[in-house]
């Protein structure tokens, strides 16, 4: 406890680098706890839709489900989504910039549905078209309103590639960049620890101070954050003694000077 609190007091007397030191374990604990979490997410992000698309405005009279039913046998269209019900009053700002004011003010006082139709990757414009004026014949021209075909911006392929290839090890970057965090702040704490474990060692006759500092703070946040994340359903594996390992080689590394001096006496 007594080797908890002096580094507690590093709190006030170096509060960034204190955070610097608190937010290198925490991201440590919570990258290999919550790795399966975040590689979930990283591959979400990877298969995040790039194909181009159209949305259309359907009268809420017709049968939104036929017309999707027979959209999504259409050659070129990969995907027919059905958004709620809305009042078009509650969108006009939005439809404005995709359909034209003249449009929205006409439709503003009736009740419409929207839909998506997806389009396969690579479709020519031509094929657009024609998946354009086969909707427009199925519901009738009036009954529709279509915006313009929007294409997401994509990455060229080798660039998709090596994103991709990044994202896959995203885990171990983020434990490097926390690592770094951590010996970044050991570093530039070193010489305050060091000044302050050197009184303690000449007037309390104790060894190891600038060593037993650092780990007693590293370890109690190693424990805090391995509790938080089982609380944020984390998991338990052999890989959680990773940052215990990596912060204990690293104190240990820079704390030589500590053990040095002791073994001289």
């Amino acid at each position: 406890m007594f080797y908890l609190n002096e580094f507690l007091k590093l709190f006030k007397s170096h509060f960034l680098l204190f955070t610097l030191f608190v937010v290198g374990i925490a991201g440590m604990q919570t990258i290999v706890m919550q790795e399966e979490w975040i590689q979930e997410k990283t591959a979400q992000f990877q298969q995040k839709d790039i194909r181009s698309y159209f949305n259309a405005l359907v009268s809420g009279d017709l049968n939104i489900n036929g017309v999707q039913r027979k959209m999504s046998k259409l050659p070129g269209v990969a995907l027919v989504n059905i958004a709620n019900a809305k009042n078009l009053n509650q969108e006009i700002s939005y439809l404005k910039d995709s359909f034209g004011a003249d449009t929205v003010d006409k439709l503003a006082a009736l009740k419409y549905q929207k839909i998506k139709i997806v389009l396969e990757n690579k479709i020519s414009s031509k094929n657009q078209n024609l998946i354009r004026e086969y909707l427009e014949r199925l519901i009738g021209k009036d009954n529709v309103t279509m915006g313009a075909v929007k294409s997401p911006r994509s990455l060229m392929e080798k660039d998709k590639q090596n994103l991709s290839q990044f994202f896959s090890y995203s885990v171990y970057y983020g434990f490097v960049f926390f690592f770094g965090l951590f010996l970044f702040s050991v570093l530039l704490l070193r010489k305050s620890v060091t000044n302050r474990s050197f009184i303690i060692r000449k007037f309390q006759r104790r060894k190891y101070v600038s060593f037993k500092i650092f780990v007693s703070g590293a370890c109690s946040l190693l424990v805090l954050f391995c509790v938080v994340n089982l609380l944020m359903k984390g998991e338990m594996n052999t890989l959680n003694l990773l940052p215990f390992v990596c912060s204990l080689g690293a104190i240990m590394l820079i704390s030589q000077s500590d053990f040095t001096s002791q073994g001289r006496r």
